[in-house]
């Protein structure tokens, strides 16, 4: 990504040489951050236990364009670990620069037995019979220090082989983009039945721009549902 940038700067600052466009932001130049997304992001790393000196840190380095190994698709993480809390499974990859990326699984309570689960985003309820499970309003959430977003999904495991389906995707939601515009974004069903060829699966994708006139960050979230399971997917 950031290899991406880069290159976004070298072209337009050659361009602008050339006479071809008016002059750009450079890369030294900082990020605008408002104080409501700084807010944002410093709660979530405190929540997830990121120490106050690396904050600093990684906030200083977002304001020159560096979105941290979190946000790298090409950086694995150091170390993965498992908390379960208000009603959620969270799953936190630790990368060497001190970022963090979580991907929040609820858990799904049991629906009373005739109750009908309305589409209203209420929680992730679980209700079904002989060999089959529906789940209703279940969120998938992705979160690093830049990006908060995701989306509300039901979906059915099927006991068997290629049986398990997405119904829905819906209620798609931003909590903050950190020095970043939003440009675009699209949730589709892409494959609503698993198959022997892979899962069902369904996506948030999202465009963003982090310098004007500079680039753009592709960013998504997937869901996806086969082998009696589900699980989630982030880039």
């Amino acid at each position: 990504m950031r290899k991406l940038m880069r290159l976004g700067v070298s072209v337009v600052a050659a361009a602008a040489t050339l006479g071809l466009l008016a002059p750009a932001a450079s890369a030294d130049e900082a990020v605008s951050i408002s104080a409501a997304e700084e807010a944002a992001s410093r709660a979530f790393m405190t929540e997830f236990g990121v120490p106050a000196d690396t904050q600093d840190e990684l906030l200083a380095s977002l304001k020159e364009g560096d979105l941290g190994l979190a946000n790298d698709p090409d950086a694995g993480p150091v170390s993965v670990e498992t908390e379960v809390r208000d009603g959620s499974t969270f799953e936190i990859s630790r990368y060497f620069d001190g970022s963090i990326e979580v991907t929040e699984r609820e858990i799904p309570t049991a629906a009373e037995p005739g109750v009908i689960t309305p589409y209203a985003v209420t929680g992730c309820s679980v209700s079904g019979g002989s060999g089959y499970s529906n789940y209703t309003g279940c969120k998938i959430h992705y979160r690093t220090h830049v990006f908060s977003y995701g989306f509300y999904a039901n979906f059915t495991l099927v006991q068997g082989y290629y049986n398990d389906q997405i119904t829905r995707a819906y209620s798609q939601f931003q909590e903050y983009a950190v020095g970043h515009t939003r440009d675009s974004w699209s949730l589709r069903v892409l494959k609503a039945t698993e198959t022997s060829s892979g899962p069902a699966h369904a996506e948030l994708a999202i465009q963003y721009t982090i310098y004007p006139g500079i680039g753009q960050v592709a960013k998504g979230v997937r869901l996806k549902v086969g082998s009696n399971t589900y699980w989630q997917e982030n880039s």
